[in-house]
């Protein structure tokens, strides 16, 4: 998250381009706007040295807090029966019942992490700020640093040249030279936000401004995809579904993007909706369910062809969306309300995090594990189901 980066100086495309993330990029972005306002007299008479802020950021390990599980937490997943949950200052945290108990595990980096996934019980990786990647070979116990936003500019900026190289007369590719150059002179400040892991060696991870990397030897090496990935306006890349080889890709100002699993992947010729979407899942029941600003619920049966606003009488912007084992969507809200996608409308389940929710998801004991920026709350099975039990409609 750009936090910290005033500079004047900047590049006008530049300044835009910050000025979009710092508006858009969640659910942080109410932290930052609080912080903003008691820095900002400060940052009129003081311009910070950026290179030096992301160089810390990248190299200081995540710093021991003494309850790890009320630190600000932007992601949960499971690694085999095991939670893993992540956060503020690379606060990584692990649970081995069922989220009753939690505790930090070291990291090598102090930024935000924004996702972390697993091929397997063993074998994953995180995502976050500043551009970095982190994996995991222990089941998210212990983990080290493959990829960086000062790597990622540069590796963006040697594809794109190599391929206007080789394409003369092409203006996207010309374009693209131009956003990578202003990627290594911003310097590390661009995050991902997205993983899709095919399996313990092949993963891609996508991020702000329409950034996309693979790897095909588990993070050994890294390449540039994003000229395999259509030209929406380089907007941020929140959500991804796949289907039988094929991806949709949903993102910042409603964009949807399709195509087959090995590219290219093109804008969608239509959306259902101009405002950001910050997820999209695939629901047995319900086909996919794209979700993100003013409680915005749209529903397609046909893999994005066709969509149906689904009726939500809240409009609090909505984080994040789980799959429950019975095969229905949850959907968290930034009132820290937990909402059921039914059929064509949304219904509460009387549950509240009491903070807003930023991921959450049903661990193996089919407990609700709720993070957010109070860190985590934990809900038994009979507590947030209680809201559930009336037919389908």
């Amino acid at each position: 998250m750009i936090t910290k980066k005033q500079n004047i100086n900047l590049p006008r495309d530049s300044i835009m381009l910050h000025a979009r993330e710092l508006c858009l990029t969640w659910p942080v972005a109410a932290l930052i706007l609080a912080w903003s306002m008691t820095w900002q007299a400060s940052a009129q008479a003081t311009t910070l040295d950026t290179a030096s802020f992301n160089s810390d950021a990248l190299l200081a390990p995540a710093i021991p807090v003494l309850h790890p599980d009320q630190v600000l937490l932007e992601t949960v997943t499971l690694a085999g029966p095991r939670l893993v949950a992540g956060g503020e200052h690379g606060v990584i945290i692990v649970s081995d019942d069922d989220g009753a108990n939690w505790r930090q595990v070291n990291t090598p980096v102090d930024v935000t992490i924004n996702q972390i996934r697993f091929a397997d019980a063993r074998t994953g990786w995180a995502v976050g700020e500043f551009g970095v990647v982190l994996k995991t070979q222990d089941g998210g116990l212990t983990w080290s640093k493959q990829l960086d936003g000062v790597q990622a500019a540069q590796l963006m900026l040697s594809s794109a040249q190599q391929i206007a190289a080789a394409n003369p007369t092409d203006p996207i590719a010309a374009k693209r030279v131009r956003h990578a150059t202003l990627f290594v002179n911003d310097g590390p400040d661009k995050p991902f936000f997205l993983e899709q892991i095919f399996d313990a060696q092949h993963v891609r991870i996508y991020g702000a401004y329409g950034m996309v990397f693979e790897t095909l030897d588990g993070g050994a090496h890294w390449a540039d995809w994003s000229s395999n990935v259509g030209d929406p306006g380089y907007l941020h890349l929140y959500g991804l579904v796949e289907q039988l080889g094929t991806i949709l890709i949903a993102g910042e100002q409603g964009v949807l993007l399709s195509g087959p699993e090995n590219g290219p992947i093109k804008p969608m010729s239509a959306s259902p909706y101009q405002g950001s979407f910050f997820g999209v899942l695939r629901s047995p029941l319900e086909g996919l369910v794209a979700y993100g600003l003013q409680g915005s619920v749209f529903e397609s049966k046909d893999f994005g062809a066709t969509w149906t606003q689904a009726g939500n009488p809240s409009q609090s912007t909505i984080n994040c969306a789980t799959l429950t084992t019975d095969g229905q969507v949850l959907i968290g809200d930034w009132d820290g309300n937990v909402s059921l996608v039914n059929g064509t409308k949304v219904v509460s389940t009387g549950t509240n995090a009491g903070f807003p929710i930023a991921d959450m998801l049903e661990a193996p004991d089919q407990s609700l594990i709720l993070v957010g920026i109070s860190g985590v709350k934990r809900l038994k099975r009979d507590a947030w189901q209680t809201g559930m039990m009336g037919p389908k409609n």
